[in-house]
């Protein structure tokens, strides 16, 4: 109970279990994917205009610029955004995924990180 509002405090989400049990367990879908964040991230009538809109978005800043990816999941669509960044910082939760990504999308401009951004230092 909170001492100030007298209120049931609820318990933090344990987001991290329940992040690498989606990606575990393939709740999202992508039963052949080693990694799969889902239909948003992959359907082409979803993911492209939201990547069409973030380039045009990136292409109309007088220099390249920094972003940060604050829940990357597979990177499906921040490689497609890399180019147009000066640096990209891309975040996720799940350990395991974040090693995967350092392998398979190795470049000078990108860093992955492990955080919770909930409650981890950014």
């Amino acid at each position: 109970m909170s001492a100030t509002t007298g209120k049931k405090s609820k318990a933090p989400w344990p987001t991290k279990a329940v992040m690498e049990q989606i990606y575990n367990q393939h709740l999202w879908g992508g039963q052949t994917h080693d990694f799969y964040s889902g239909e948003g991230s992959h359907r082409a009538e979803i993911a492209e205009p939201y990547v069409k809109a973030v380039k045009t978005f990136l292409k109309a800043q007088s220099c390249p610029v920094t972003i940060c990816d604050l829940g990357c999941g597979d990177f499906n669509i921040g490689r497609q955004l890399v180019s147009y960044a000066s640096k990209y910082n891309a975040v996720d939760i799940v350990e395991d995924l974040i090693i995967r990504n350092k392998c398979l999308f190795k470049s000078n401009d990108i860093e992955f990180h492990c955080l919770d951004i909930a409650n981890d230092e950014l």
